[in-house]
């Protein structure tokens, strides 16, 4: 049995009982993860203020190692001059005050629950936010978000 945690310094920790309670973690240069489920027996997926869950691997010889991301991120809009001359005409023409801004992925805010959407904890198709506002499948190559 493995227990397994995220911490506030962007870290993933993961606990072994079978190794009497070694614990494993890996620091991450991510943003802070707010939750985390497991997939697999030895395959983990974490989400949090990145807003795209990523798997996480663990391996028996006591290491956390980063998977993949669920999620490619999305094309963005031309840059540039005109993309820049583009936003004031629109700002313009539609009297807005305040700047939008869109985020390259799915999930346009934190997320702070993961479910199982399909599946069970031994074969999961797919995990989704606990308000099933975004769905991703969970196979092992790079998949694209579900829908």
């Amino acid at each position: 049995s493995k227990l397994a945690w995220v911490g506030h310094d962007s870290s993933i920790s993961v606990a072994d009982a079978a190794k009497e309670m070694m614990v494993m973690k890996l620091r991450t240069d991510l943003l802070p993860m707010l939750t985390l489920t497991w997939i697999t027996p030895n395959t983990l997926v974490a989400a949090g203020h990145n807003c795209v869950p990523i798997t996480f691997n663990v391996a028996q010889g006591g290491s956390v190692t980063m998977g993949a991301r669920l999620e490619e991120d999305k094309k963005q809009e031309a840059t540039g001059a005109s993309s820049a001359m583009r936003m004031f005409q629109n700002k313009d023409r539609l009297g807005q005050s305040e700047l939008e801004s869109k985020l390259n992925t799915t999930h346009q805010n934190q997320i702070s629950e993961l479910r199982i959407h399909s599946g069970d904890k031994g074969s999961v198709g797919t995990i989704s936010t606990c308000a099933g506002t975004a769905s991703w499948s969970s196979g092992t190559s790079r998949p694209s978000p579900a829908r």
